[in-house]
């Protein structure tokens, strides 16, 4: 059991409410900010093993009323415990519900295109309208025909994403699981509205991810049609939990290719990843971020370094 794990890694709790499933252990993180990596007895994290709020479905979860450290049971375990408790609790399938089992968990939302989607498949040459949205995404952004289609890029010219570019994310059996809804309109002050979705519980552009293969994790969408193919967008700058665990599961080298200015971030993600001895390097380059290669029609100098990435020397 999972509860047996927690004994091993965190000590006996107090407060047991087995029925409940709800426990009170000492806080590793507490320990970590006040004493030196001490526990203080005080078992101030709370952990519930039976939870019932739809945010959190299937994830366990706990909260520390001293330090207010909170998230799921596998954060906690992901970023305190030793090596080989994290190993066993990958195995406890039974007891927990893994995000990425065969049905890949989604979202309590379902997702679809909005109705006003137009495919760029469709693209009318003789419309105004439809070449303003083309000559953004050709030349504004440097996206090639051939990503469109591959990718099955479309617009919005009405209804909510009016005036947006429609970039979907689909999951490993191709079923649509996002959606990046990016204003074309440049007196539009909120770039992006992308629907509510819970992201995290999904992986963007799964359907075209081999995890025998080397991974590229980046932080926009836009950042990921300039690289292969095989790039994982984070849509910000923290690799979760569904993405940790199958690549410790398959063990791929890893390039992370955040914003040039997201270096600690890199740092951090790459430090994570080889506490399982997972081949990372992080992208070095002069652009604020790879979609700028794409704009400035120098995508051949993003391949030269992606060549020259010292990944490729331990392959």
């Amino acid at each position: 059991m999972i509860y047996d794990l927690l004994v091993r890694f965190l000590g006996e709790p107090i407060n047991s409410f087995h029925g409940k499933k709800q426990y009170s252990f000492n806080c590793p993180n507490c320990a970590n900010i006040y004493n030196n990596n001490s526990v203080d007895n005080k078992h101030n994290l709370e952990i519930k093993l039976n939870n019932t709020n739809k945010k959190f479905k299937s994830k366990y979860v706990c909260k520390c009323w001293k330090c207010q450290y909170s998230g799921t049971v596998d954060k906690l375990i992901r970023e305190f415990a030793p090596k080989h408790i994290h190993e066993s609790f990958s195995d406890y399938k039974d007891d927990y519900i893994l995000l990425d089992n065969s049905n890949n968990i989604q979202s309590s939302k379902d997702i679809s295109l909005p109705k006003e989607f137009i495919p760029f498949t469709k693209y009318n040459e003789n419309d105004n309208n439809h070449r303003w949205v083309y000559n953004y995404i050709t030349e504004e952004r440097g996206i090639s025909i051939e990503q469109i289609t591959k990718y099955n890029i479309g617009f919005c010219l009405k209804g909510k994403y009016h005036h947006r570019i429609i970039i979907p994310s689909y999951d490993r059996n191709n079923r649509l699981n996002y959606f990046i809804a990016r204003t074309f309109h440049k007196k539009e002050k909120i770039p992006y509205d992308n629907p509510t979705n819970e992201k995290t519980l999904i992986i963007i552009n799964e359907n075209n991810i081999n995890w025998n293969s080397t991974i590229f994790l980046t932080e926009g969408i836009f950042d990921m049609l300039a690289l292969p193919q095989n790039t994982i967008p984070l849509l910000g700058l923290v690799m979760y939990d569904l993405i940790f665990k199958k690549i410790i599961k398959y063990k791929p080298n890893v390039v992370i290719c955040l914003d040039k200015e997201a270096i600690d971030n890199s740092k951090k993600i790459k430090k994570e990843l080889e506490r399982f001895d997972i081949n990372v390097a992080i992208l070095k380059f002069d652009k604020k971020d790879c979609g700028q290669y794409n704009e400035d029609k120098e995508i051949n100098k993003l391949n030269e370094l992606i060549i020259n990435c010292n990944i490729w020397k331990t392959e």
